[in-house]
């Protein structure tokens, strides 16, 4: 004798539900095939980023591959060229990658804390006048156990004030006597900057720690804009 349970699903609705399941995820997996086929990069090896603030190397990061670099740098790269066939169907799936290399020495951390990362997109317009827009890459959130420390966290925070205030009265030439370590990061500029995504050439560049970074000329070419 076979029992089934009253709200028991036979294996046929079984098929049919794992057939729908299956038929939704090729459709999504399609229309996100169709949406990235609208967009290339030049260099070609920027498709392959990942834009989601990450921070493993890749190909495109400044000096990738290599130890040798100076310190107390920031230097970034960009594609050439953004090639979006129909702004429409891309959508969401648009982004604007920029690969971001720091050497940052303690000292300088120290001297130039409150300067955190900002990325910058400057556009010409047709008239020739200059807009530049910006966005905060990060900043230090602060927790209630920042604000209430206890007691043997209060000796460190006085330590760290006590070495902010010496470092800020050292030269950028003292400041490259202290360890520092290599940092990398790749981001979605869309992310950072609210920017109307059109055709034209941009100029884009980053700052963090009073460094600032080389400029990298973007061209955007969009086939369906009018």
């Amino acid at each position: 004798m076979r029992i089934v349970h009253q709200y028991g699903i036979s294996l046929l609705q079984k098929v049919v539900v794992i057939s729908l399941i299956l038929l939704l995820h090729c459709s999504c997996i399609s229309k996100k095939n169709k949406e990235m086929s609208n967009i290339e990069f030049v260099p070609a090896e920027f498709q392959k980023v990942n834009v989601n603030f990450s921070e493993e190397e890749n190909e495109c990061s400044p000096y990738y591959g290599s130890d040798s670099y100076r310190i107390n740098i920031l230097e970034i790269n960009a594609p050439e060229k953004i090639l979006i066939k129909d702004l429409d169907v891309a959508g969401d799936t648009v982004f604007f990658p920029v690969c971001i290399f720091s050497s940052v020495s303690d000292l300088r951390a120290l001297k130039f804390e409150n300067d955190k990362m900002w990325v910058y997109i400057k556009d010409k317009d047709a008239a020739g006048a200059e807009t530049i827009l910006s966005g905060l890459v990060y900043e230090k959130e602060v927790s209630p156990d920042d604000v209430l420390l206890p007691s043997w966290q209060d000796e460190i925070e006085r330590q760290h004030k006590k070495d902010v205030a010496e470092a800020i009265k050292l030269t950028d030439k003292e400041l490259d006597n202290s360890p520092y370590s290599p940092e990398r990061l790749t981001i979605n500029l869309l992310d950072y900057v609210d920017f109307p995504v059109q055709s034209g050439k941009y100029e884009v560049w980053v700052t963090y720690c009073n460094l600032k970074s080389d400029k990298r000329v973007v061209e955007i070419i969009i086939g369906n804009e009018k």
